[in-house]
């Protein structure tokens, strides 16, 4: 296998335990570099150039601040922790498969997935992926209608104990 996972989370935030535990189960290399070769732009596009990354897990802010030409080896790439945009989508996701993630830490890491965005598609969060499930509602509990901003609840196997999901916000609809 010639996999090569970027470790580009520090320890204490939950998605570099995908990025470790997606590299310990698949057999690929797990790329943990320094602070100043994951600065975006210049720096972290010469680490994915240098290491022939093929999977990453970086947000949005980071990707629309780094130059995407010239990256070969990418070949999946997932956007978390902001809001994905449209810029983003026609810059990256002509050179790699893009998605977009979101979850919480108390989620334990994702908790929606969506299938590969290609420019000039609507960006969205995905489903849910196996053993979670997810409804938006009002402030009264009321389940919304698909593109309705509301409150997520979260529900499955991976939510920690005694968390209180009530009130986190969400604007982009399922």
């Amino acid at each position: 296998m010639n996999s090569v996972v970027l470790n580009f989370a520090q320890i204490i935030f939950d998605a570099s335990i995908l990025e470790i535990f997606l590299s310990l189960t698949t057999g690929a290399k797990l790329i943990i570099e320094n602070d100043v070769a994951l600065i975006a732009g210049q720096n972290l596009k010469n680490t994915i150039m240098k290491h022939r990354v093929s999977f990453a897990i970086l947000p949005p802010s980071i990707l629309e601040s780094t130059n995407p030409h010239g990256i070969t080896s990418l070949e999946v790439l997932m956007t978390a922790g902001e809001p994905c945009t449209d810029t983003i989508v026609k810059k990256w996701g002509v050179i790699s498969k893009l998605y977009n993630g979101y979850g919480l830490t108390e989620t334990s890491v994702c908790t929606l997935a969506s299938k590969q965005l290609l420019p000039g598609q609507k960006i969205n969060i995905g489903k849910t992926i196996p053993n979670c499930s997810v409804a938006i509602v009002d402030r009264y509990g009321q389940l919304l209608p698909c593109g309705i901003e509301g409150q997520i609840y979260i529900a499955g196997i991976g939510l920690a104990n005694s968390v209180d999901l009530s009130l986190i916000h969400i604007s982009e609809p399922t």
